[in-house]
This record gives structure tokens, sequence and C-alpha cells, in this order.
């Protein structure tokens, strides 16, 4: 029998009939909240395994992908040209394979590069003045920074692009002014503080690529290919003399 231990006069009594059933639902209340409490530390454990799982998974991928680049490096061998004066020798890369090869600093102003594989190849800093890049391949495969071709910083002024793929690549704090990119296919790819001034994108197709603080004054974009209304879209929205760019 339920009773109740009065301490001020010691005595027993007997639990009324409201007093059971009012005990009775404290209980109950306390057993839901200890069950909901291990519900959600079990269901918290599941999601921190499935986490470490997908990060497992994510590793292994990227070690994966890690392999297959260097893989690619120990097939073709990395050319280095790194800080090399090419113009001096009149050197030209046409159909040439330059996945991965290091340019930076280099001197290639009016180099030929027509045709070439660019897959990873970093030009930072170097002068590609009047550089001939027609038809190059610079497609970042699964967009990966370890096959991104770079041009970070590099001086481009009047180089010719024509009908270049351009995924993926970086053309951070780049001298384009009065390059050409005309019939090029450029994605993905950051123009981020870029000089581009007077630079030719007649018939260019451009998709999902950074212009922020890009000059594109005077710039020369193609009607079928940049509608005016991508001006207001987040990645041209922070360009600098959009307006004066020409469509």
């Amino acid at each position: 029998m339920n009773s109740l231990v009065i301490p001020s006069s010691g005595k027993r009594r007997t639990l009324r009939p409201v007093e059971r059933q009012a005990n009775k639902e404290v209980r109950a209340h306390i057993e839901r909240e200890k069950a909901l409490k291990a519900m959600k530390a079990e269901k918290e454990a599941e999601e921190k395994e499935r986490k470490e799982r997908l990060a497992r998974i994510e590793a292994i991928i990227e070690e994966e992908k890690a392999t297959e680049y260097q893989a690619a490096i120990d097939r073709e061998g990395v050319n280095n040209y790194e800080w090399c004066d090419m113009r001096s020798v009149n050197a030209n890369f046409i159909n040439a394979n330059l996945m991965l090869a290091n340019f930076n600093y280099a001197n290639l102003e009016c180099v030929d590069f027509t045709g070439a594989n660019l897959r990873g190849a970093t030009f930072e800093g170097a002068n590609l003045k009047g550089a001939i890049l027609n038809d190059t391949i610079m497609v970042a495969l699964d967009y990966h920074p370890a096959s991104a071709t770079h041009f970070d910083n590099a001086n481009l002024e009047g180089a010719f692009m024509r009908n270049a793929k351009i995924i993926g690549a970086s053309f951070v704090g780049a001298n384009l002014v009065g390059a050409h990119f005309d019939g090029a296919v450029i994605d993905y790819t950051d123009f981020t503080n870029a000089e581009m001034q007077h630079a030719n994108m007649y018939d260019t197709t451009i998709m999902s690529s950074v212009f922020v603080n890009t000059n594109i004054h005077s710039v020369k974009f193609s009607e079928r290919k940049v509608n005016k209304n991508e001006f207001e879209y987040p990645f041209w929205e922070h360009a600098k003399n959009k307006k004066y760019a020409e469509l």
C-alpha cells in the first residue's frame, strides 16, 4: 500500500486516489523525458557516425584524386620553366602537352601555345604579353584545384585566347587589357581584381564565373552569348565600370 511519511508528525497516511494518479503522471512524465533523451542521444550518435563515415569516404576520394594527379605527373613529367626567358630562344609550344607545367614568372611574350594542353599549368606572375593561346585546353578535371590553370598576377595584355576552353581557371589580378577571347568557352573561372579594359569577348560563352572588382571598361561582349540582364547576376554585380562595357 502506498503511503507518504509526513516529517512534522511522523504519522503515515494513505494517499488519496487523486494523489496516486498525480504521482503516476509525474513518474510517466519522467520516463517519457528519459526515453526522449535516450532517443536524442541515439540520433546524435548516428549522425556523428554518419558524418565520420562521409568524412572517411571523402578522404578516400581525395586520396584517389591525389594519386591520379601524382600519376599524371609521373607519367607526363613536369616541365619547369620558372623564371625562364622563352622569348629569347624563340620558343613555341604549338600542340604541346604542358599538363602541370610551371611557367611562373617566365618571359613568354609573343610565345605561341596554339592547341596546347595547359591543364594544371601555372603562369603566376608570368609575362604573356601578346602570347598566342588560341584553341588551348585549360579545363580543370572535376574542378579540382590541382588541375586548374593559373594566371594569377600574370601580364596577358593583348594575348590571344580565341576558341580556348577555359574552365575552372584563375586570372586573379591578371592584366588582360585588350586580350582576345573570341569564341572561347569560360566557366567557373575567377577574374577577381583583373584589368580587362578593351578585352574582346565577342561570341564568347561565359557561365558561372567571378568578376569581383574586375575592370571591364569597354569590354566587347557578344549579344548572343551574354544577355544584358546577366549584368545583374551576382558574379557581375561587383565588376568595375560595367556600364561602359559594350554589348
